[in-house]
């Protein structure tokens, strides 16, 4: 157990030094975009990015089932079935980019009223990107599954270089909003082609012709992460998006997006410590050993790092926003509190979600994260007046789905396996 402790530790924090160059690129571009474009375009281009992020919820399940059966079946001695499977995978990304494609552009017009954006095409062009990012993230879930950690970061690092470089140049051309987007589907290109670099031997060990697996089980599987996934991508993006849709000024929007970005820096930490826990709790269960104490830990972790970056943003936070952004965006540091709170409930429960799908335990967790967004709707539906009034209420929606989940992690723990 401390053996595997130790891996989680030393695994999380060489991840997290190379994921820090990728977080200060992300960074970057944040800087450069809300300097290029001004609060108003600004705002918009981070509540595009977000329907991006939300939109592609098919291509993290991907990664998910990559990186889960990868593990598996290396864990047993059967490098043939992980390629098989992920050739699978490859076929099932095809239809679901064109899918994509196809559905989104006939969904944009609506899609971009609920934004109040003037250009339906800012809207086709994003289902567009998602289309193009369908072509990485078998590869990345590989990464993570053969435990390459040190690749997996490197993929992260020239996939923010590509984007902040294609998106300064397009900004220059004149692009402005629609060339940030683009950035962003030229960058997973770059991605995909160094993923493959890395992967091309694995990818060549013989193929299994008949894969051994249990359908039904798949099949479950699927669904739960399914929902889970979109959990995440709503965590991560949903807040950015209730706020452009509920707020009547577009440049409250674009002063919460900058708060938002240096607010959520320690989500890097805990996009690290989950990247290493899910191949080390799927390895355990796969031996049916105990995975409690690797949960215990990677939540301590994500909860401290949480809590202390905002008493330092709680103290500091108009100095650094004005050196980030300038003086244009010095009006968001009062909403540092909120989004901090709305940070810490995040990373926590990002740490649950991630241990449930290694763990392939995730019917009562999905039921109560639809339960939570539910509810998160319902509150901000209701209380919108202020910006923090909306950031209160998810925060207390989502720590309390935290806690219930939380406990469902020990008394699952303590369930005898079945022999």
């Amino acid at each position: 157990m401390r053996k595997r402790l130790d891996d989680l530790t030393k695994n999380s924090a060489m991840l997290f030094i190379i994921l820090m160059a990728s977080s200060a690129i992300n960074y970057l571009f944040q800087i450069v975009m809300g300097k290029l474009l001004g609060p108003a375009e600004y705002g918009t281009i981070n509540s595009l990015l977000s329907l991006v992020n939300i939109v592609s919820v098919p291509t993290g399940l991907l990664s998910v089932l990559a990186s889960k059966y990868s593990t598996h079946f290396l864990s047993l001695g059967r490098p043939g079935d992980a390629v098989t499977w992920n050739y699978s995978l490859f076929k099932i990304s095809f239809w679901l980019a064109l899918a994509t494609l196809v559905v989104g552009t006939a969904l944009s017009s609506p899609v971009a009223n609920m934004l109040q954006l003037d250009n339906v095409w800012l809207v086709v062009l994003c289902f567009a990107v998602v289309t193009i990012c369908y072509l990485s993230p078998v590869l990345m879930g590989t990464l993570q599954g053969t435990k390459r950690f040190a690749s997996y970061g490197l993929v992260n690092v020239v996939s923010s270089a590509a984007k902040l470089l294609f998106s300064v140049v397009f900004i220059y051309l004149g692009l402005r909003v629609s060339g940030a987007v683009l950035a962003v589907a030229l960058s997973a290109v770059c991605m995909f082609l160094f993923e493959y670099g890395i992967l091309r031997n694995f990818l060549r060990t013989p193929r299994e012709k008949h894969l051994s697996i249990e359908r039904q089980e798949i099949r479950r599987y699927v669904i739960s992460a399914f929902a889970i996934q979109l959990g995440l991508a709503l965590l991560s993006n949903g807040d950015i998006l209730l706020v452009k849709a509920f707020s009547t000024n577009a440049v409250d929007v674009g002063l919460y997006a900058s708060g938002m970005v240096i607010g959520r820096i320690p989500l890097y930490l805990v996009t690290a410590i989950v990247a290493v826990l899910f191949p080390l709790v799927a390895e355990r269960a796969a031996k049916q050993q105990s995975t409690i104490g690797l949960f215990y830990k990677a939540t301590v972790y994500s909860a401290l790092s949480a809590i202390a970056f905002s008493l330092f943003l709680i103290f500091l936070g108009e100095p650094v926003v004005r050196l980030m952004f300038g003086a244009n965006y010095a009006a968001a540091a009062p909403l540092f509190l909120p989004i901090c709170c709305l940070t810490l409930t995040v990373a926590m429960l990002t740490v649950e979600i991630q241990y449930f799908l290694a763990l392939g335990k995730t019917k009562t967790l999905t039921i109560s994260l639809l339960v939570g967004f539910a509810a998160v709707w319902f509150v901000v539906n209701f209380w919108h007046s202020t910006i923090p009034q909306m950031l209160y209420g998810m925060s207390s929606v989502l720590a309390a789905v935290f806690c219930f989940n939380f406990l469902c992690a020990i008394r699952l723990d303590r369930t005898p396996v079945p022999m």
